[in-house]
């Protein structure tokens, strides 16, 4: 798996024999936050034809300004670490979309997918 970024936090980290997957988040630039899902094995290579594979949920600081008020987190340096308590778990990266689909501004965000 890649290394760290710097300030990330890992929401889920597992390893099940064939398949492994990390979620992680981070604060970015100008109060953005990304999310990222890392897979790497036989499953990854099977549902993207590739392993590894990266996603990537990019949001900007209105987004993440929504995000935060929507878990009810006061502090936006405090978003990763209720991110942990409530998607941790190899599904992280998708509940978050999930989420995210229901607050204003979705259509803006940045998906990226290498």
């Amino acid at each position: 798996m890649a290394a760290f970024e710097y300030g990330e936090t890992v929401l889920f980290e597992g390893y099940d024999g064939v398949e492994c997957v990390r979620v992680t988040c981070w604060q970015a630039e100008r109060g953005g936050l990304v999310v990222t899902r890392r897979s790497a094995g036989e499953l990854s290579q099977w549902c993207f034809g590739e392993s590894p594979h990266v996603a990537e949920l990019s949001f900007d600081e209105v987004q993440t300004s929504a995000l935060a008020r929507y878990l009810n987190v006061e502090r936006e340096e405090e978003l990763a670490a209720e991110l942990a308590i409530e998607f941790s778990g190899t599904d992280g990266w998708t509940r978050i979309a999930s989420v995210m689909r229901k607050l204003p501004l979705w259509e803006n965000y940045f998906e990226k997918i290498a």
